[in-house]
């Protein structure tokens, strides 16, 4: 390799480095701040995150249920209970589990109303939550078991049950206050869903077609015999002594009796069911992809897809009232017996995000940030994350990197996407590169007129382009290599210093904005997706898996970190304390600069991904994911410190 190497101005560069404000930071060098994060190396600490988009929250909903004729609740695998007053028109956050479940995140999959104001939620590593005023306080139980609670049902304000993953069935006579076993399995199996049909019949049903039933008011559990081989994940009341069972293949039976089982019908995936009577039913479910509302009237079948803009994972039903509880947070609710629709969650306007992602962030000191992301997606804020707006960006293709300095703005991304906002991201125009079509993964702003782009190779050939005039007219960099790299970010430093991070882990930098070269190990030989520095000194780079590196010397030399799970970004307040983001809504802290990292909950869960995040002081935040997933936080993602 044939590296272009100049002492001096090696010398020179890590002078710079040392004296400079940092990459992707606002934030100057004025050494380490207060220190908000709990030990390093302590797990699944307590989030403090608050949603921006979509609004009450995004997280996939488990489960919604009327109270009365206009009171619904609703939970979600993010943690958080929600309310509606109005029959589903407006909703608001109630409770977050996740703020007091430190030990399971705070996932929540169950929920049961006797009234509007006597309700129970259940979750993670045996966690059970009431209320008796309707939402304005909770009080806080847990189950003796290890496993997670997968359904809760109340005869009354004191009599109930739940059912775990490990198949026992656990009982309360106070309400939820105290609990007892009163079935465990011969081994281990999951019970996913539990019911009464009478106050003194029960059933409780899960994996590997397992039905139980209790004749006893839930003292003992009898083993059924079943005509099907897949799991049961519904069951709903038919009679004093019948339910209707939905299992995982999409097939529902009809109990006749004990062991005595009636198929009624086959559909897709079953994803909710609400019967009111044997004859009067809603049957929610997926098939060919596309969500479906069967309804029984009478013993008549009627079925057809959904409308847009919806999409289910849960449905109750009030008489003509129906709500939708659905995978990316929103509501959806009709008073005509499913003929028309509303869908009452706060997003972004004109967005499909279920299918959408944002893929990076940046804010400045004054609360100015941008985001962009899928299919050209801009959205903007003026308030340091708190709320967004869409922008139209003048194209369509997946925008991966943007940059923010004094109120000029650049993003690129796919096949060439460059775009630059001169008013602070209100407005776009297309950028023109003197290069063939070629993704384009990171951009940074050296200064008020200068610029660099990188992105994958053009054969033998790298992709590096600066521009001295705003992005007017560019010119490529050639670092005459003969071993041409795929570059994956770039981190301006000063007016002349830039770092990219590269598909062999190297750190290349150079000191010139491109005149000279130079190449550090940093550890790993993993890709090096991102590159962030708080200032001069400390800086830190990903590599979409475990591991993280990092140096305090101005990136002399690197050393190697392992997190608990993947990160894709990471971004600092001080040169301790930081945040890093990545797969299933994951959100990890660190204190020590990197060397060890702790998981906290953010209220993002299960497919969801964390992309990006952009810390504009020791304890403000922002992140992006799918499905234009924003959430902001004011105290470094973790909880105030008790007093």
């Amino acid at each position: 390799m044939n590296l272009k190497i100049n002492l001096p101005c090696l010398l020179m560069f890590c002078a710079y480095l040392a004296a400079t404000t940092g990459c992707g930071s606002s934030t100057p060098a004025t050494g380490p701040g207060p220190n908000p994060t709990p030990p390093a190396g302590q797990l699944n600490q307590v989030g403090a995150w608050n949603w921006a988009n979509p609004r009450p929250q995004g997280a996939p909903v488990n489960r919604i249920e009327y109270a009365s004729d206009s009171v619904l609740f609703a939970v979600s695998d993010g943690g958080s209970v929600l309310k509606s007053s109005d029959a589903g028109n407006t909703w608001e956050v109630a409770y977050r589990a996740f703020e007091v479940q430190v030990q399971t995140n705070g996932r929540l999959f169950d929920l049961f109303f006797v009234d509007a104001n006597r309700g129970w939620v259940v979750g993670g590593a045996g966690q059970v939550s009431y209320t008796m005023d309707g939402g304005a306080t909770w009080i806080d139980r847990s189950v003796n078991t290890i496993y997670d609670i997968r359904s809760v049902y109340f005869h009354d304000e004191d009599n109930g049950f739940v059912v775990d993953d490990g198949g026992s069935i656990h009982r309360s006579n106070d309400g939820g206050t105290t609990w007892a076993s009163v079935y465990s399995p011969p081994s281990v199996m999951t019970l996913n869903t539990v019911l009464f049909s009478s106050p003194s019949i029960g059933w409780a049903a899960g994996d590997d077609a397992t039905v139980l039933r209790s004749d006893d008011a839930g003292a003992t559990w009898t083993l059924l015999d079943t005509v099907w081989t897949d799991k049961v994940t519904h069951i709903s009341r038919l009679a004093d002594d019948k339910v209707v069972l939905g299992t995982a293949q999409g097939s529902l039976y009809e109990s006749l009796g004990p062991g005595d089982w009636s198929h009624i019908l086959a559909k897709g995936t079953i994803l909710g069911l609400a019967f009111e009577d044997a004859a009067n039913g809603i049957v929610l479910y997926m098939e060919n992809d596309t969500p479906h509302l069967g309804r029984f009237s009478d013993s008549v079948w009627e079925h057809g897809p959904l409308g847009a803009n919806i999409s289910p994972r849960d449905v109750t039903q009030r008489g003509n009232r129906l709500a939708i509880a659905g995978w990316d947070g929103r509501m959806s609710v009709s008073a005509d017996e499913g003929v028309t629709w509303q869908t009452t969650s706060n997003h972004l306007p004109n967005e499909d995000a279920f299918s959408k992602q944002l893929f990076d962030v940046v804010l400045d000191d004054a609360g100015l940030g941008i985001a962009v992301g899928s299919d050209g997606s801009v959205v903007r804020t003026t308030d340091n994350g708190v709320t967004w707006s869409d922008q139209s960006s003048g194209t369509t293709e997946d925008l991966y990197s943007v940059s923010l300095k004094d109120g000029v703005a650049f993003a690129v991304g796919r096949n060439l996407a460059a775009i630059r906002s001169t008013n602070g991201g209100q407005s776009w125009s297309p950028v023109t590169l003197p290069i063939d079509v070629v993704t384009l993964w990171g951009v940074a702003q050296f200064s008020a007129t200068s610029v660099m782009i990188v992105g994958d190779r053009i054969g033998l050939d790298e992709t590096i382009l600066v521009s001295h005039n705003r992005g007017q007219s560019w010119s490529r960099i050639d670092r005459g290599v003969t071993a041409a790299r795929n570059f994956y970010d770039v981190c301006a430093l000063t007016g002349s210093i830039a770092l990219l991070g590269s598909e062999s882990g190297k750190i290349v930098f150079t000191p010139d904005m491109g005149q000279n070269w130079s190449e550090r190990d940093s550890g790993t030989s993993k890709s090096i997706r991102s590159i962030h520095f708080y200032n001069g000194v400390y800086g830190w780079g990903t590599t979409q898996s475990s591991q993280i590196v990092y140096t305090r010397d101005g990136a002399v030399t690197w050393e190697l970190g392992i997190a608990p799970r993947v990160i894709w970004d990471v971004h600092f307040g001080t040169p301790d304390v930081g945040i890093g983001v990545g797969t299933s809504g994951e959100v990890l802290t660190t204190n020590d600069g990197g060397a060890s990292w702790a998981r906290v909950s953010s209220g993002v869960w299960g497919s969801s991904h964390v992309r990006s995040v952009w810390m504009t002081s020791p304890t403000d935040g922002v992140l992006v994911g799918t499905e234009l997933k924003i959430l902001y936080t004011r105290s470094a993602g973790l909880p105030p410190v008790s007093k």
